[in-house]
């Protein structure tokens, strides 16, 4: 089982963050090779928990959500390469429910049959 803190080259980023009983545990950030941030984020027990950040090379803002336990929560927005809001999705306990200010029907109504 991986334990403690790990450090390790992916694709065109380095991971850094620590593992506790072979899962992902605490903060975890990756690096582009420029040393810029590529990724910021939260982990228990191996389920992405909190804030998460994404950014582009340039180093700008490219995605931020929230998850609660492993579950997109909230509004999560996409940024384009200039900074600007490219589209927000609203979830709930991991379920689209609106883009871009649209709700978006649940996947299923309670009562609807199985296929």
């Amino acid at each position: 089982l991986r334990e403690g803190e790990w450090t390790y080259q992916v694709g065109d980023h380095t991971e850094r963050g620590a593992y506790r009983d072979g899962a992902k545990d605490g903060e975890w950030k990756a690096e582009y090779e420029s040393g810029r941030t590529q990724f910021l984020g939260s982990y228990i027990g191996g389920e992405p928990h909190g804030r998460h950040r994404w950014y582009w090379p340039n180093g700008l803002l490219r995605l931020d959500g929230r998850y609660t336990m492993g579950l997109e929560q909230g509004d999560w927005t996409w940024y384009d390469l200039n900074g600007n809001v490219a589209m927000v999705i609203r979830y709930k306990d991991g379920a689209e429910m609106k883009i871009d200010g649209e709700r978006v029907p649940p996947p299923y109504r309670p009562g609807d049959e199985a296929d």
